[in-house]
């Protein structure tokens, strides 16, 4: 799971059950991690009447969203895509559901915005891989997230 689908993974699991033989968390939230209050606030404050907040990519300037993209069609391409979702989206507490974690999991990060759950990754015995690049490093260069992906998995164990 990338980004902010990684609070709902231990949901997935107790949903698929036993079909599923490990986890990988890509650059991605940790089950348990919360939006922060400060965030929240700010998601808050600039989300519309229908109480949906804007693509993602305008929550942050231009100089930080430009260089998370490989060009300028895969920018289109991805921001075209995105949702707007609602703020109660961030508000929801997502349950870690016991027993989630009983399979293999592995973190690969990019970006430094990742590196402590990266380490708290580590901390839990989990196999652990780095690519140095931003938060999209998949839409930048799929071949190396891949390997990175397929590394950290068979560290892990599966």
């Amino acid at each position: 799971m990338h980004s902010n689908a990684g609070r709902f993974v231990p949901v997935i699991v107790d949903a698929i059950g036993e079909r599923v033989a490990g986890c990988v968390f890509v650059d991605a939230a940790l089950p348990g991690d919360g939006v922060g209050r400060e965030r929240l606030e700010g998601l808050r404050a600039m989300a519309g009447a229908d109480g949906r907040v804007p693509p993602w990519t305008s929550w942050w300037g231009e100089d930080a969203v430009a260089g998370l993209f490989g060009d300028g069609r895969m920018r289109a391409e991805v921001s075209g895509e995105q949702p707007r979702v609602p703020v109660s989206f961030f508000e929801e507490e997502v349950p870690v559901v016991a027993g989630w974690d009983e399979r293999a999991c592995g973190y690969l990060w990019f970006s430094q915005a990742y590196e402590d759950r990266a380490r708290e990754a580590e901390r839990r015995g989990w196999a652990v891989g780095h690519i140095a690049g931003g938060h999209l490093h998949q839409v930048v260069d799929p071949g190396a997230v891949a390997r990175g992906i397929v590394a950290v998995t068979s560290a892990a164990g599966g």
